[in-house]
């Protein structure tokens, strides 16, 4: 169901006249994601307030000058910043309606059942492969430009819409989440301030993640979002940047000799980081950790289900990215 024609013409006014007063500080300013992630940090603030989570000192939003998918923390002792931009709204908004799209046609084939099995999601993509095709699409574009800004319009049906909507909020709340939580670790944790060790950078990372858990828990309590709540936000944002991220290895291995190479290729893994997968890992844990027993095999359940739909989808795009790019020599210049 539309807006009412009312709503949507106030709604355009609001919106023309944020952008005629919008006054960018460089020429990376964009309105749309400095408005954006204004109000999900606020947001974010809120919800951790609510489980004795509080910053002393102010965060300002700047846009991101990278086009990649992973917004940017820089704590200091003064005010924080987060860098985010449109490589992150792209690349949540795309994925958010790949992997509704496909969710949905799944639970339509199942008539409603839980996929239980790598061949009964197999047999599903099969029966509705529209979705597989999109998220192809996606996973290769990604590929071929290290990101989805620009990717063209992706329309959906209007019976997918609220999933995508609750999707994107899981996958961005999360992301938000996490940059906010290492502003907290730089004000009340004193092994994590200043220069310190890979290990303990490690360590950093993994503190944030289960604290951006821990935030979209909460959040997805109050807004009643199982996905949010069970943390399948994080995990579609993990896999599906995992996914992209070999893919893109996958291109630039057959496209650049050693002369043209111009970066390096994220292979899920950084001094600082933890590997994708293992972060992914740690998901599942801290659901199991956090989640009451009476509630315990619900939501592990419900998180099993989507892990499986993610990874049966990341092994056939694999296989075919593999077969186009490698077997076929499929250049990317």
């Amino acid at each position: 169901m539309s807006p009412p024609p009312e709503l949507n013409r106030k709604m355009s006014m609001l919106l023309q006249k944020g952008m005629l007063s919008f006054k960018p500080d460089s020429a990376y300013d964009n309105y749309f994601s400095k408005t954006f992630y204004t109000s999900k940090v606020d947001q974010i603030k809120k919800t951790a307030k609510k489980i004795g989570i509080e910053l002393q000192r102010e965060i300002i939003i700047e846009n991101s000058t990278c086009i990649s998918p992973s917004p940017s923390a820089r704590p200091s002792e003064g005010a924080h910043i987060l860098f985010a931009g449109p490589g992150t709204m792209a690349f949540c908004n795309y994925w958010a309606k790949g992997i509704s799209s496909l969710a949905m046609g799944i639970s339509y084939t199942l008539k409603g059942k839980r996929a239980e099995s790598k061949e009964s999601v197999n047999d599903c993509f099969k029966a509705n492969p529209a979705p597989v095709i999109l998220c192809s699409k996606l996973a290769l574009y990604y590929g071929f430009f290290g990101t989805l800004i620009e990717y063209g319009q992706v329309n959906i049906r209007p019976s997918f819409v609220a999933l995508r909507n609750e999707l994107l909020d899981a996958m961005e709340t999360f992301i938000v989440g996490h940059e906010y939580s290492h502003f907290v670790a730089e004000e009340n944790i004193d092994q994590f301030r200043g220069m310190i060790s890979s290990e303990q950078a490690l360590k950093l990372e993994k503190f944030c993640d289960e604290l951006g858990f821990k935030i979209s828990r909460e959040y997805g309590s109050e807004k009643d979002s199982y996905l949010l709540f069970t943390g399948v936000g994080a995990l579609t944002f993990f896999t599906m940047f995992n996914l992209c991220e070999k893919i893109r290895e996958l291109v630039l291995s057959v496209s650049l000799n050693d002369n043209e190479k111009h970066g390096e290729v994220f292979d899920g893994k950084a001094d600082s980081h933890p590997p994708l997968i293992e972060r992914i890992e740690e998901l599942r844990r801290l659901l199991n950790a956090y989640t009451v027993p009476d509630q315990l095999n619900a939501t592990v359940s419900f998180f099993d289900e989507y892990a499986l739909i993610l990874n049966t989808l990341c092994e056939f795009i694999l296989e075919v990215a593999e077969e186009a790019i490698i077997k076929r020599g499929l250049r990317g210049n």
